[in-house]
């Protein structure tokens, strides 16, 4: 019992900095996501246009669908290359 103790003691201090530098790159990211959300945002909506103009032409539920579904897809695709870039 002590040995598995002193085991997960000398485990959790060899994570320590490893665990201090994801939780280091999740504040820059996340700070990163939402001071830049508008800039994304607006940057999209240029992107998205061209896209959605031949969507918006069909009428239905598959062209809703395909419009939210390319819309979320944009702003993720968008998010992470902008966070991955910037760290």
């Amino acid at each position: 019992f002590s040995g598995l103790f002193c085991g997960s003691i000398t485990f959790s201090f060899s994570c320590l900095p490893f665990i201090y530098f994801v939780r280091k790159l999740l504040a820059k990211s996340y700070s990163f996501f939402f001071n830049n959300l508008y800039a994304i945002q607006k940057k999209i909506k240029k992107k998205r246009l061209n896209v959605f103009e031949k969507i918006r032409n069909k009428k239905g539920i598959f062209a809703t669908f395909s419009y939210f579904y390319i819309n979320s897809y944009i702003f993720f695709v968008f998010t992470i290359k902008k966070i991955l870039f910037q760290i």
